[in-house]
Parts: structure tokens; sequence; C-alpha cells
């Protein structure tokens, strides 16, 4: 049984088959790939805010993946597309395993059509995006890049916040696994917690010492805002202009899930305005962020690469967790995170 591995910037197909390996005890042999090993950060940034934006289908896929995946019957992959163009050239495919929880880079439509297997790994970096977001909301209330390149310029000037840390109140917008952890790290660090996510339960809400409100009360109350929400037609652009003058308290706004959930624009008029003290931001609606953006004007935003996703020990749990929805399909035919399952 052959699978196909697909590496990439993400996950190189090493990472992969150092979780996976052990599946040859089935009788898994295992070939791999590379997306592109051309691509820089860059490169393949945009590679991400393409399929992000527009899907799998319009992107080529290379010779060697169209030759290799014609008799592989389990595919592995992170950021590849899985597109009309490579499931029609995959005449054995069985199970697609996709070592994200995200599943933009798959046409769905017609692996439904084609009766597969469709496994994914939620969570598998939920540790990260958490701590990274945390980072950004104390980098910015704190202004460190700012006064860090103050002293670089030689001038020895200081930035004091209005409200100590334990006397403010945080709201996470989506309780998936990044707004519990980061709940979590929000609790050790001291801060009342609001949660809104229409589809969260309450109870489990106060399991993790969190308040359960609307939107409105959210925006209205929070002295900090993280966005954790999942990207979808329905909230995309939930956070506009409107939302921001909802914003009494002139939070903390931090978003490290998708640049989408907010317009940009009114985000540059809140900062203009003042309606929000400042902004950490690890994704953007063009990667990488153009030179003439303005985000880039404001001493009080701090901004980084779309890397909070990303810690090196932790590139491991996604290949990992898939490899155990593989050995269940293959052993049980059941899968604890199965986005398609076969009819029969």
């Amino acid at each position: 049984m052959k699978c196909l591995i697909i590496g990439d910037r993400g996950i190189p197909e090493t990472y992969f088959l150092k979780k996976m390996k052990y599946l040859e005890q089935y009788g898994v042999v295992f070939t791999t790939v590379n997306l592109d090993k051309s691509m820089d950060d860059a490169a393949f940034y945009a590679h991400l805010r393409r399929i992000e934006t527009q899907g799998p289908e319009g992107i080529k896929i290379n010779n060697e993946i169209l030759r290799e995946i014609k008799d592989a019957e389990i595919l592995a992959i992170h950021w590849a597309p899985v597109n009309k163009e490579l499931l029609e050239n995959a005449k054995k495919l069985k199970i697609i395993a996709l070592s994200r929880a995200g599943f933009e880079n798959i046409n769905l439509g017609v692996a439904k059509e084609k009766n597969l297997w469709i496994v994914n790994a939620p969570g598998r970096n939920k540790e990260a995006v958490a701590d990274h977001a945390i980072t950004l909301f104390l980098a910015a209330r704190r202004r460190i890049p700012y006064i860090h390149n103050n002293i670089l310029d030689g001038n020895w000037e200081s930035f004091y916040p209005e409200k100590d840390l334990r006397n403010m109140i945080a709201g996470v917008i989506g309780f998936g696994n990044v707004g519990k952890e980061t709940a979590k790290l929000l609790n050790g660090l001291g801060l009342k917690v609001l949660a809104y996510d229409p589809f969260a339960d309450k109870d489990e809400m106060k399991n993790y010492n969190i308040v359960k409100v609307t939107i409105d009360k959210l925006l209205e109350e929070s002295d900090v805002i993280f966005m954790h929400a999942r990207m979808s037609d329905e909230n995309k652009g939930m956070i506009n202009m409107e939302a921001f003058k909802k914003m009494k308290k002139r939070p903390v706004f931090v978003n490290n899930a998708r640049s989408m959930l907010v317009y940009t624009d009114a985000l540059v008029t809140a900062l203009d305005e003042k309606l929000i003290s400042a902004a950490g931001l690890d994704v953007f609606d063009e990667e990488p962020l153009p030179k003439n953006s303005p985000l880039l004007k404001f001493d009080n935003v701090v901004l980084t690469p779309h890397c909070s996703n990303t810690i090196e020990s932790l590139m491991y749990n996604g290949p990992a967790i898939i490899a155990r929805e593989i050995e269940s399909i293959l052993k049980n035919k059941k899968a604890t995170f199965a986005i398609l399952k076969p009819d029969s």
C-alpha cells in the first residue's frame, strides 16, 4: 500500500516520515516528494494566501506529484493543493491525511465523489498559536519593539500602560482549540476572561473559568481582544468599523487567526482614531506585507510574518496525529478526526 507524502516548507517530508514510518508494519510503503523546493518563505506564504482566498483549483500540480499519485492509496499532506487535476489522476486513492486543521487546500466536492476518507489534525499547533497571541499582546501593550528601537537610536524613553495586567479583562473570539489554550494562559496571568462563540457550550467555558457573552458585550468590556475564530463566509469581516466603535475601553487588539476576519481599512482607521490602544498582528491581506502598508506607520503595532503556528518541536504533531488516524482506519475502519468518510 503506497503512501505518497508531499512535504513543503512548513512541514518537510522528513518530519512526516519520522512520525509515520511505524505504519510500515501494516504494509504501508512510503514515497516522498516536495511541493516546491524552490519556494522561500515569501513564496510559501504567498502560496498559502492564494489557497486561503481562492482554494486549490487553478494551482498547477507539478509532473512529479501527478506521476506519483497515480498508484498511491494514501496521500499525506500539509499545504499541497488537492484539486480536481490531482484527484482525477489518483486512480487508487483511498485516504487523504491532512496534517493541519483547516482543509481549504482540498476540493471536498470531488473528494466526496471519489468516496474517500479525509482526516485532519485539529489542535496540532494550538500551544504555538496561543503563546504567540499572548506574546503579541504583551509586546504591543508595553510597546516593547518601539522602546527597543528607541534605545538602538540612542533614546532613553519609556512607556507606561494605563492599567495593571491583573485588572484587565480579556475577550476571546472563538473557543476552539486555540481559544481554549489562550484562555488558560490568560487565567494564569490573572486576567478575567470573556469569550464569544455561538457554538461553544456555556458549561464547558465555566470549566475554563470563562464567562460566555455576546459579541457586543465582549467588544464593550474587553481591555484586550484576541481573534481565534475559524474563517467562514458567515464571519468574514466580522470586525468592521461598527465593531471597533463598540470597543469602549480602547483595547489592545490581537489577530493571529485569519486576516479576513477583520477589515484592514477599519483596523487602520481604528488605530488612527485611537479607538484601540495597540495591535498585535501575525496575518495580513497580502503576504508578505507590502512596504507601503499603512500598518507600518504605527509605533503601537507589533507585526510578525505569519509565524505564530510554528514551533520546531510542535511541527511533528500534525504528522503524528494523522499517522494515528491512518492506523485506526487500516485496523478498525474508524477515525477520530474524519472530515469525510466513504459511504461503505
